[in-house]
């Protein structure tokens, strides 16, 4: 690779980031306006991201005491809940320090993930291309970005400037630049771990692919070298994922494979925009979360210009014995593609160049298809040449085609309807720790960096004109459209939410935040926690503890007994906001077990918790043996009762929604001295049951009630004890009997009774 001009240390960088900068603050106008009072976009993840950013100032990261943040308690390592963006702390700690404002360092790094993240761009195709119009235009490309303005709420989304630069180090190395450029990738690569933990992931299978393109065999040292910085830099990252992964199996946090795909995109996403864009808000396709994709029309447009520019094609075919050959595999490719759209659009026998074929599934003919197709490309002329030239161009055009493929996830599908029997992703998931990772739609963000490397590389391409004047009009008549196809109508703000007033609290243990279970609230908590600085029962996170359900389920029944738990705990305050409970439920129900310290009517209501109540959860539970269960009866979904006893957590005998008519019976085989009965809810914790009776019979005729009380304490103490397993321990002291009925009484129409495990002791 060759430049025509190599970055200096000049005024020329410094403007172009300037103008990033200008760029950026007009974007989301008026938000410079008011740094220290609204909040950029809305107040659900930008609140959650700012308490980290504000958490992450006041703390050492990855000490204890760091991990340890004051929301959802009593749990620890709260900080593993979710994203921690240590790798935004040298940006947005030295601004709270300056300014003490939690809300102004937040917006000022959301700014700048726009400028920093176009300059990264303009840097590393500026290597590549040696040209200061290109590297602009493919900064600003990959800056400013439409599919930006669809994840203005995910800060750790946006904040993308590493990875320029740390590809920007890889390409010098291989150049010859020396060791210092592989310490740059691999710094960046860290950055970039800390910042996002979907980028740990994602962008390193990008490099992966660049180290096969671009490091040839017989360079195995280099390659070596790559692999020895990369693995330093993992090395530095190992103690964070091995927090994460004691914490989540710790509290039996996982992803359910349908929320892969449920936040896997669409092949139609392509043509999916936000609604917040002023030039394509109108575009809509699947209208899903993470599902707006469009990369801008300029791009695209500056990328066929570059392909048709050299008047070449992968597609070529000569009348030697090889390219027979891969005629034939076009044909079979074409063949196969067109069974695969019959099958789509009508299911059933049609024929193709007069063979008949049967046709009611696409997805075996399309992967078909697309294999055939992945191999006439990789044996074409124009393939290998580019290959061994080691094209940048061809490179990052289809670097994005694999990253496009990895958003479809798992399983590809075109308006909602399989198309592939498999795709690359399903691979990934065979990764140590990669289920973990719910939206491969990010995946987006990589196809974005490389095509807009390949549109700068693509505009040396179609403009050689050395005429300054004409390369400055050409150049500002892109930039206008890529900004154009990036464009807001109108900045979203929202008021940054008040603190409480000075004195609110009036104690100093932790603290229950009422109404307490809607995300707005519980963020707002979270917000208010930065004044006061109290451990916080509330809280919100990419993961919730399993307890947390009983906890919100609890409060909206007005269950007192999960008061008593919170106050066995610790919690001994409460404070309302009298606003958001008109009818005063919300003051009843707190005074039914707390002592409201003020009288003064104003928008908050302090409570005293307290209660003489002994932990439930806390140590000293003793279980005796499990006892063996011949036989199970249910009057409900009897083909689920393997799941009641066969050691798996993540299967369940489920009731559907609660109807108070949900029986179980057990036989023991004999009478025997009946301790407890454990309902192990594992991953639905939410499905506890509303309302449980006990009984117990010699003979399965005569019952005798044994225990009876409401589930939602009982599931609130049960995930305390243990959040991976969340055993419900119903004590009979020691009872004898041959056969137990567990009666569910209650009506709950939305969530179901489950057990994931059942046991009797």
């Amino acid at each position: 690779m060759t430049s025509e001009v190599e970055p200096r240390r000049d005024f020329g960088a410094l403007l172009v980031f300037g103008l990033y900068l200008a760029f950026a603050i007009a974007l989301t106008f008026p938000l410079i306006l008011r740094l220290p009072t609204a909040v950029a976009n809305d107040l659900g993840d930008p609140l959650l991201n700012m308490w980290i950013l504000w958490w992450n100032a006041t703390h050492v990261p990855l000490t204890s005491g760091w991990w340890n943040a004051p929301a959802f308690f009593p749990a620890e390592n709260v900080l593993a809940f979710s994203e921690h963006l240590a790798g935004l702390s040298p940006i947005s700690s030295p601004v709270y320090w300056l300014t003490g404002s939690a809300v102004v360092s937040y917006n000022v790094v959301f700014l700048l993930t726009f400028a920093l993240s176009a300059f990264a761009g303009y840097l590393l195709c500026l290597h590549l291309t040696g040209r200061r119009d290109a590297a602009f235009l493919g900064g600003l490309a990959f800056g400013f970005a439409p599919y930006r303005v669809a994840q203005f709420p995910h800060l750790q989304v946006l904040a993308t400037f590493w990875m320029p630069v740390g590809l920007l180090g890889l390409h010098r190395f291989v150049d010859g630049g020396g060791w210092k450029w592989l310490a740059l990738f691999a710094a960046m690569w860290l950055m970039q771990a800390l910042t996002n933990g979907y980028y740990l992931a994602f962008f390193s299978i990008l490099v992966a692919i660049w180290i096969a393109w671009f490091v040839p065999w017989r360079r195995w040292r280099t390659a070596v070298a790559i692999g020895a910085a990369w693995g330093v830099a993992f090395a530095a990252m190992l103690p964070v994922l091995i927090r994460y992964r004691h914490v989540h199996e710790a509290f039996g946090f996982r992803r359910r494979f349908d929320e892969i795909l449920g936040f896997s995109a669409d092949v139609a996403s392509i043509f999916d925009a936000s609604a917040q864009l002023a030039v394509w808000g109108f575009m809509h396709s699947m209208r899903k979360a993470e599902d707006e994709l469009f990369p801008g029309l300029t791009v695209i447009v500056l990328i066929v210009l570059g392909v048709l520019r050299p008047r070449v094609s992968f597609f070529k075919v000569r009348k030697t014995k090889p390219e027979v050959l891969r005629s034939l595999l076009l044909l079979a490719t074409l063949v196969l593609l067109a069974a695969g759209i019959t099958a789509f659009v009508s299911p059933g026998e049609t024929t193709i160049l007069g063979l008949r074929l049967s046709a009611n599934h696409p997805e075996k003919p399309l992967t078909l298809a697309l294999g055939l197709f992945v191999l006439f490309l990789a044996t074409s002329r124009t393939m290998a040449d580019a290959y061994r030239r080691r094209s940048p161009f061809v490179f990052y055009l289809l670097a994005a085609a694999v990253m496009w493929l990895l958003c479809l996830g798992p399983v590809p599908t075109l308006l909602g309807r399989p198309i592939l029997e498999t795709a690359p992703y399903a691979w990934l998931l065979n990764i140590p720790g990669w289920d973990a990772l719910r939206v491969p739609a990010r995946f987006t963000m990589l196809m974005i960096l490389c095509l807009s490397t390949a549109a700068a590389l693509a505009y040396r391409r179609i403009w050689t004109s050395t005429a300054p004047r004409a390369r400055f009009v050409m150049t500002s008549l892109f930039a206008c459209a890529i900004l154009a196809d990036g464009w807001v109508s109108s900045m979203p703000l929202e008021p940054a939410p008040a603190p409480w007033p000075r004195g609110t609290t009036r104690t100093a243990g932790p603290l229950l935040s009422l109404p307490l279970g809607d995300p707005g609230d519980d963020l707002t908590a979270m917000y208010r926690g930065m004044w006061h600085g109290k451990p916080i029962a509330n809280g919100y996170s990419g993961n919730f503890p399993a307890w947390y359900w009983s906890l919100r389920l609890g409060i909206e029944a007005r269950d007192p007994s999960v008061l008593d738990e919170l106050a066995a705990l610790g919690v001994n305050e409460i404070v309302l906001d009298t606003s958001l409970d008109p009818d005063g439920s919300l003051d009843k129900y707190a005074l039914t077990r707390a002592t409201r310290l003020d009288s003064t009517g104003g928008q908050y209501a302090v409570y005293r918790l307290s209660s003489s109540h002994k932990p439930a959860a806390g140590p000293g539970l003793t279980l005796g043996a499990p006892l063996p269960i011949r036989t199970i009866e249910v009057n409900v979904n009897s083909a689920q009762i393997r799941g009641l006893t066969d050691g798996d957590l993540q299967t369940r005998w489920e009731t559907g929604p609660q109807t108070g008519k949900e029986e179980l019976i057990m036989d023991l085989g004999e009478a025997r001295p009946i301790a407890a009965v454990v309902l192990e809810l594992g991953p639905f914790g939410s499905d506890f049951p509303r309302e449980l009776q006990v009984d117990l019979s010699d003979d399965g005729q005569n019952w005798t009630g044994t225990w009876r009380g409401s589930g939602t304490g009982a599931a609130f103490v049960a995930a305390i004890r243990d959040p991976r397993r969340v055993p419900l321990i119903i004590a009979l002291e020691s009872r004898r009997a041959r056969y137990i009925r567990l009666r569910q009484l209650a009506q709950e129409p939305t969530y179901y009774w489950s057990i994931a495990e059942l046991s009797v002791h």
